[in-house]
């Protein structure tokens, strides 16, 4: 019985310091989200826009018509979708010669799987990375692990000034960045591991 009791006792030490070691991380990772872009008097051989989130795609096409980098290549595009489609108040002119569309990938891994084929095709050195503030640092780790020779310079989209006052104020907010936590360990222990 007293063996039992202190096996049990051990067992629960080991679960509490690993929940406080991920609520810890988890605060860690909430608080270094990136907000702001980096330096814009910077330009980069291209800019990457990884589709899936609210206004990447515009802010991509903002940066190519302000001259952010020649090229513009957009990642996880659906398979239907043409140039013509994402005109707006771009002129086709831009839209042809600058814009390339990757229909090839359906999640973050595959995103850098077709951007890297692209980048080696065109022998680019350094991108502007546009995705949402909480999925740039899984993207960026993903990058770096399979694309580890090219500048990156982050481009967050929609980021909130204060993620964890987005956790109180917005529920939903809360579960999204749980749920990128996760990824971001996953995909982050998965990288060091390949490194050891």
């Amino acid at each position: 019985m007293n063996k039992h009791f202190c096996k049990m006792k051990w067992l629960l030490r080991i679960f509490l310091i690993l929940l406080l070691s991920w609520s810890l991380g988890f605060l860690a990772f909430v608080c270094s989200l990136p907000h702001s872009p980096a330096s814009l008097s910077e330009k980069t051989d291209a800019i990457v826009v990884l589709t899936g989130g609210a206004y990447r795609v515009d802010e991509g096409l903002s940066l190519l018509k302000e001259g952010h980098a020649g090229k513009l290549f957009i990642s996880g595009v659906y398979k239907h979708t043409r140039l013509q489609d994402i005109q707006k108040n771009y002129s086709s002119r831009l839209l042809e010669c600058c814009v390339v569309l990757g229909y090839e990938a359906r999640s973050t891994k595959e995103n850098v799987v077709e951007v890297k084929k692209w980048l080696l095709a065109n022998d680019f050195h350094s991108i502007r990375l546009v995705t949402s503030g909480y999925h740039m640092p899984r993207s960026i780790v993903e990058f770096k692990h399979v694309i580890p020779n090219v500048k990156i310079l982050s481009h967050p989209v929609s980021g909130q000034e204060s993620w964890l006052k987005a956790l109180w104020e917005k529920p939903r907010t809360l579960f999204l960045l749980l749920s990128e936590f996760n990824k971001f360990c996953l995909v982050y222990f998965q990288w060091l591991i390949t490194e050891i």
